[in-house]
This record gives C-alpha cells, sequence and structure tokens, in this order.
C-alpha cells in the first residue's frame, strides 16, 4: 500500500488519564490530516480494544479512548484490527473501504452543495449492490429525493452512514453474481455469443464451480471494450487503485506489531 497511503504511527501512554488527554489531542491532530481508515493492533490492551484470531467475530475487551474519539467524529471511518488483516479476504475488504471512504470524503469536501451527488452514487451503484443490495436501494431513493432546498448536512449524514454501512458487509458469490447480471444488461452492443458466455461463467462462480475472475474478467473486457462511459467508470470494476491490484491479497502490507496506526488517504 505503500506509494498510496500514508501510515501514521499511534502509540498511547498506559496511564489512563494521561491516555485520555492524549486520546482527545492525538484525534483532533489525526482528523485535520484527513484520516481514510484506522488498523488496531491486538496487543498490547491500550493500543487496541479488540482481539481476536482470524476466523473469529471481533470481541471488545477493553475501551480504546482514540478508537472511540475517532468512531464518534467520524463514525464512517473503516476500523480493523491487525490480526483479522493477516485474512486475505478481511484484508482486500478493508482496503476497499479505506479507498471508498477516501473519495467520499474528498467528494463531499469538494460537492458542499450535493450537486453531483447523483453523478458519485452512480459510479459506486454496483459496488455497493455488490455488498448490500438493500442499502444500495435506499441510498437510490435518497440521491432521487435530494432537491436544492435539501438540509445538504442531513443528506451527507445519511449518504455517509448508509454509503459506509453498506460498504462494511462483506461479499458473497450470490450478490456477486447479481451486480456483475446487472453489469451484463448495460452492455447494450454485446453480442449474443459473449453474453451467453459471460453469463455461464457467472453461473458457474455462483455455484462455486469458477473463482470470481472468471467471469469478471470476461465481463471487465467487454466493459473496456463496448461499455458506456457509465459502465466503464463503475467503481466495481476498479475499487483500488490499478497498481495495487497485485498486491490486493498480500497480508504484508499490514503490520502486526503493538501500535496503531492510522491510514492517511493519498
Amino acid at each position: 500500500m505503500r506509494g498510496y497511503v500514508e501510515f501514521v504511527r499511534v502509540c498511547p501512554p498506559t496511564d489512563t488519564e494521561a491516555l485520555r488527554s492524549y486520546g482527545d489531542a492525538r484525534t483532533q491532530r489525526l482528523l485535520q490530516a484527513g484520516l481514510a481508515g484506522y488498523i488496531v493492533a491486538g496487543e498490547p490492551p491500550q493500543c487496541g480494544r479488540r482481539t481476536c484470531d482470524a476466523n473469529q467475530s471481533i470481541h471488545c475487551y477493553t475501551p480504546d479512548v482514540i478508537v472511540d474519539t475517532l468512531t464518534e467524529h467520524l463514525s464512517w471511518l473503516p476500523v480493523e484490527t491487525d490480526v483479522r488483516l493477516c485474512d486475505d479476504a478481511r484484508c482486500t475488504h478493508f482496503l476497499e473501504r479505506v479507498f471508498a471512504y477516501e473519495r467520499l470524503r474528498r467528494h463531499l469536501a469538494a460537492d458542499p452543495a450535493l450537486t453531483a451527488l447523483p453523478a458519485f452514487h452512480g459510479w459506486h451503484r454496483l459496488q455497493l449492490f455488490a455488498h448490500d443490495p438493500e442499502r444500495c436501494r435506499a441510498l437510490d431513493r435518497l440521491v432521487d429525493h435530494v432537491r436544492p432546498w435539501s438540509r445538504a448536512v442531513d443528506v451527507r449524514e445519511a449518504y455517509g452512514r448508509l454509503f459506509s454501512e453498506a460498504l462494511a458487509l462483506p461479499v458473497c458469490p450470490d450478490r456477486q453474481a447479481e451486480a456483475m447480471m446487472l453489469a451484463v444488461g448495460e452492455l447494450a452492443g454485446i453480442d449474443d455469443r459473449c453474453r451467453s458466455e459471460i453469463v455461464d461463467r457467472i453461473a458457474a462462480y455462483r455455484h462455486g464451480e469458477v473463482p470470481l475472475t472468471v467471469p469478471l474478467d470476461l465481463l471487465t473486457r467487454q466493459v473496456r471494450s463496448i461499455g458506456s462511459d457509465a459502465v466503464r467508470r463503475q467503481t466495481y470494476f476498479h475499487p483500488c487503485p490499478a497498481g495495487l491490484g497485485p498486491h490486493l491479497h498480500d497480508a504484508s502490507v499490514v503490520s502486526t506489531d503493538s501500535s496503531r496506526r492510522g491510514v492517511r488517504g493519498p
């Protein structure tokens, strides 16, 4: 990930009162730094509130002042533990959320009146749908009802919350297949043979017969060849920077030492 993000080490004192004071001050500096994600160390206790092995759910065991304060101010912020990030799928999911959060943060900062929010949402729709169709449809309705007189702060909060909640849900084969079928439906110029081949590969993926890359690579080639601008711009096909692709499943990009790290966007 180096070259795409900057890791900001956070290692607080152990004394409770000093920790609280440190947490408040450090959090304010992190907020000003354009934080895009937060990695919590499994130990020592003052350096993280969560611990688990890669196959278990997260269990809280001690308060983390900085995480609590950060999520109080930035409830949409992607947060994950270093231990869980040693699992390839969870690491990939976290990276996807970090870059999506950074795009959202930058867009909202550049578009305070939210006039371009429908376009931003349109570019992310397949990605959101693959994670959480229900919240994706809720976002559709929210964007459809934005009016010039809408309170931008209310829309911003509602959109950011639903956007982040949707991407926090891990993908599954059924939802991936449905998202790819939606993309196929947007390829107006595709011939019957290519369409049939892609649909067959999507069905095989849904049933666990082939990996995701088989239908996705076929579909991506068609999108690049004949897809409209709206389809080609879908973040579903490029959720992270292109150069990061070969390293997306490399757990070594995440340190497992006993410190916390803030992930600052590019």
